[in-house]
């Protein structure tokens, strides 16, 4: 765990204290107090703005037509549990890319029933019905269905609840397009 005080950066660690061959590549921000930040796989931390072809019934982004979970396999299960023990939080953001699709809050409607829902490793859902106190809306740029973006920060001291895995876009029409970027997790 990134706890000494040293410059931060990219740093070699072994969370289960192993052998080196299971060693991970972390980023370890000393400025924020010692998080150990981990990175989606490269193929999955984002998805290009365009239209989405969403399979009947389908609701969460893995079940759409090309669509796909967010992986941390770089990373291993195994490591990941440790940083989870050895951590007392954890904090990871969301961006969301909208062309004519809410993220949040509908201006129009005046209400957050197309709001996006994210999904925790453990299934667990963070959205303004579930767990809303744990998501902060860091920037709403899509309010109006306009071109922008929505920036959100997932916080919580449950720490099986996390990383992001997937999410929910909410309701989409024909001609809306979205895209996302999925950024680091921080434990500390």
């Amino acid at each position: 765990m990134c706890k000494r005080a040293n410059k931060d950066g990219r740093y070699w660690i072994d969370p289960n204290h192993g052998c080196s061959e299971d060693a991970i590549e972390v980023f370890c921000n000393f400025t924020s107090g010692g998080e150990t930040c981990i990175h989606p796989d490269k193929r999955t931390r984002t998805g290009e703005r365009k239209h989405w072809s969403k399979v009947k019934g389908a609701e969460w982004f893995s079940e759409y037509k090309n669509g796909y979970e967010i992986s941390y396999k770089s990373v291993g299960k195994t490591q990941l549990n440790f940083l989870r023990l050895l951590s007392e939080r954890a904090v990871q953001n969301f961006t969301y890319y909208c062309s004519g699709s809410i993220a949040w809050y509908d201006k129009l409607t005046k209400s957050y029933g197309r709001a996006i829902r994210l999904q925790g490793d453990n299934d667990e859902i963070f959205g303004y019905e579930r767990n809303r106190f744990n998501i902060k809306v860091l920037h709403d740029g899509c309010q109006n269905k306009q071109d922008g973006k929505a920036v959100f920060q997932v916080e919580t001291e449950d720490l099986n609840q996390m990383p992001i895995v997937d999410f929910s876009p909410g309701e989409m029409e024909e001609s809306s397009e979205f895209g996302f970027e999925v950024g680091p997790i921080c434990f500390s």
